[in-house]
């Protein structure tokens, strides 16, 4: 995946989205899993409806140079939504310049 500056991953229906923030080093983004399995809890007419849209996971590489990092995404849920159970806690997330 191409990036460009600071950027917002987030990993939505299993495919990696960006953000493009700042244009200023060209760079790309390897990220592994690629997909992560959510356990959602919550009312049954909530849950009935929801769809991959619904959920984002995050990562944020504002600021970080090229390297690999370990983090801790960050799931958004929709209002009365609970994550009970992740299939990574930790994504492995490889930043690295693409030689423009």
């Amino acid at each position: 995946m191409m990036l460009h500056g600071v950027v917002i991953v987030a990993m939505e229906g299993g495919r990696a989205q960006r953000q493009q923030i700042d244009q200023r080093d060209a760079m790309e983004v390897e990220i592994e899993p690629r997909a992560v399995s959510l356990t959602l809890e919550g009312p049954a007419a909530v849950l009935d409806t929801l769809s991959s849209g619904d959920v984002s996971v995050l990562l944020s590489l504002a600021g970080r140079p090229p390297a690999t990092y370990r983090m801790s995404p960050e799931v958004i849920l929709p209002p009365g939504v609970r994550l009970t159970a992740t299939s990574a806690d930790t994504l492995q997330v490889r930043v690295f310049r693409t030689g423009r």
